[in-house]
């Protein structure tokens, strides 16, 4: 079989079904999903820009143990706001502004 497409949808759907998607080719300019992290191309662009049409909820609760993946926009949004907090917390405190922390 040819190399792996460069979007995973088209790629899966390669590879299941060869017989009917073997002459698949990615069309348009690929992205990365904003929730799950991975490269799809304009046929499978979500409701959403920068998100895919695969179902997020379930792609996140069988794929916990990977970082950077939201089940959906919202949670992504909150998660961003508590790194940000964390991040500025820091700050506030002289952490990771090279400050001198030799005794």
């Amino acid at each position: 079989m040819d190399s792996p497409l460069p979007c995973h949808i088209c790629d899966r759907m390669r590879t299941r079904n060869p017989r009917k998607h073997g002459g698949l080719v990615t069309e348009g300019e690929v992205q990365t999903c904003l929730l799950c992290n991975r490269d799809f191309c304009a046929t499978h662009k979500g409701k959403f820009d920068g998100i895919c049409e695969i179902n997020h909820a379930s792609y996140f609760w069988n794929h916990q143990e990977l970082r950077g993946i939201y089940p959906s926009l919202e949670a992504r949004q909150k998660a961003l706001e508590e790194m940000q907090k964390v991040l500025e917390e820091a700050q506030s405190h002289g952490i990771g502004r090279g400050s001198d922390t030799s005794l």
